[in-house]
């Protein structure tokens, strides 16, 4: 869940800035302008290394503790092959969203637009909603469900995502700011 969760995120990122700046001629002039570029620099500043750094070192708390080690034995022989993988998909799903984004804007379809941050905040709620238990302990697989585990902001991971929090703020008012 913390996987989608961030992924969720890069797609509310992408929405936001594309929302926010629908009415200027950086956003109508090319796609790869500074607008997306300073989605391109979160995404390699903030999301990845947080992506890389849970999946590394969290594995089954960032799979949100549905796939067995025993049964998936590539979560824990082959970390690094799946962060680079998981890493992929966050860099696919932020152009998606934002050329999705971009393109409803310049359209003018206004209630297109509004999918994205609909979608995103759909999944991050309905993540909160059912898995909260799987959110707020961080621990191996067999101690999660042996009933052991730090509490999520007693763990590293809780101070590193709060990095990527200001980084995401960041981005928005560095989106004013780009003429």
């Amino acid at each position: 869940m913390p996987i989608v969760i961030m992924l969720a995120l890069s797609i509310l990122l992408a929405w936001l800035v594309v929302f926010l700046r629908r009415k200027s001629d950086e956003l109508s002039q090319n796609f790869f302008g500074w607008l997306f570029l300073l989605l391109f620099a979160y995404e390699t500043i903030a999301a990845s290394p947080y992506l890389l750094y849970i999946f590394r070192f969290h594995g089954d708390w960032s799979l949100s503790y549905f796939l067995s080690p025993e049964n998936f034995p590539l979560i824990t022989t082959k970390p690094l092959l799946l962060s680079a993988a998981i890493v992929l998909l966050g860099y696919i799903v932020l152009i998606i969203s934002y050329g999705y984004s971009r393109l409803t804007a310049l359209s003018g379809h206004t209630v297109m637009l509004q999918l994205p941050w609909i979608l995103s905040l759909a999944a991050l709620a309905t993540g909160i909603v059912l898995y909260r238990d799987r959110l707020l302990y961080v621990a191996s697989f067999n101690d999660f469900w042996n009933g052991s585990g730090t509490l999520l902001h007693l763990s590293p991971v809780s101070w590193a995502f709060g990095g990527v929090v200001l980084f995401f703020i960041l981005t928005i008012c560095l989106s004013f700011k780009l003429k």
